[in-house]
């Protein structure tokens, strides 16, 4: 386990992880940038192709990760559940003690799970993403499986 791997670090290791899905599918990594907060030292990047994006932050391990096609946006477990795919996706119980686990779950589930938003025409993910915009609060139950 590296315990004192600083979260630009981290990122720029785990782009060596996510590049190996990304790239192939035309995306281009944006470099990371960093900071102090209350929370500690952090640090997010993107890839990046035309109108999608897929931006993560990394604190002491791989954090929140957000998929956008224009304005339509999901956090990967909102994703992972509307796909109901969360039950079997990797993401949702990677080890936070080991700082690339959360990549390689990332990656594993962007293979498995995230095709229409990698390759496809993005229309599962807008009507996905629609189903968010119109709950309360914009909000995914939490009854959803």
């Amino acid at each position: 386990m590296v315990t004192d791997m600083k979260p630009i670090d981290a990122i720029l290791a785990g782009r060596g992880i996510l590049d190996s899905i990304m790239a192939p599918a035309g995306f281009r990594f944006e470099p990371p940038a960093g900071g102090e907060s209350s929370g500690g030292p952090y640090a997010e990047a993107a890839y990046v192709r035309g109108d999608r994006r897929l931006k993560f932050s990394y604190r002491f391990a791989l954090g929140d990760v957000e998929y956008r096609i224009g304005d339509a946006a999901l956090d990967h477990i909102a994703y992972m559940r509307l796909l109901g795919a969360y039950p079997k996706c990797a993401f949702a119980s990677f080890s936070r003690e080991e700082p690339m686990a959360g990549f390689e779950a990332l990656r594993d589930d962007l293979a498995a799970f995230a095709g229409d938003f990698l390759n496809g025409p993005g229309d599962e993910f807008l009507r996905l993403a629609a189903q968010i915009d119109a709950l309360p609060e914009r909000r995914l139950p939490r009854f959803v499986p």
